[in-house]
């Protein structure tokens, strides 16, 4: 933590003295936002940024995260309710996940706040040609692999630079 303060000029964030905040906004995407690093017992395991204009931005980071070939959406939890998103598009294809996602958020459309979480797959687009599930993929992918988590709610919206399947991994279950 103190290396990470030391190199990234920030402090303790005000709401919680564990994690560190960065005190000036920073650039991404043409847009202003607040940068958080998250610890846990000492160690870093995320980067977040957060903007207070949610309709402006999230169509900016929905068509950067649906780009292409190198983000893969993998879940979406809302309203208590996660939908495997990967074993979907394995089992289906794209159109069924299509449909598979818009019935998930008719379900879960009273619930402001949605957890989409991406993997990043730079330089790596067949890893995952192996595994049939995001749990799967939890349980044996590369603990490198890096996760794009994107929680929308109703006033904010933030984006979290993690390391899922060493998460999961080191925890020996689930994410909730």
């Amino acid at each position: 933590m103190t290396e990470v303060q030391e190199l990234a000029q920030v402090s303790p964030c005000q709401d919680n003295p564990q994690q560190l905040c960065r005190i000036n906004s920073i650039p991404f995407f043409r847009e202003s936002w607040y940068q958080r690093f998250i610890f846990r017992r000492g160690l870093l395991i995320g980067v977040q940024l957060a903007h207070l204009e949610t309709p402006e931005v999230h169509s900016l980071i929905d068509k950067w995260l649906d780009s292409g070939y190198r983000y893969i959406p993998v879940a979406i939890t809302s309203a208590g309710q996660e939908l495997d998103l990967f074993a979907e598009i394995k089992l289906s294809g794209k159109e069924g996940a299509r449909k598979a996602v818009n019935n998930f958020v008719r379900r879960t459309a009273a619930d402001l706040n949605t957890t989409y979480l991406y993997l990043d797959l730079d330089d790596r687009e067949h890893l995952l040609d192996n595994y049939y599930s995001f749990y799967t993929i939890l349980a044996q992918a590369p603990r490198d692999l890096i996760g794009i988590e994107e929680v929308v709610r109703d006033k904010y919206l933030t984006i979290t630079f993690i390391a899922p399947v060493a998460e999961w991994q080191d925890k020996g279950q689930p994410r909730p």
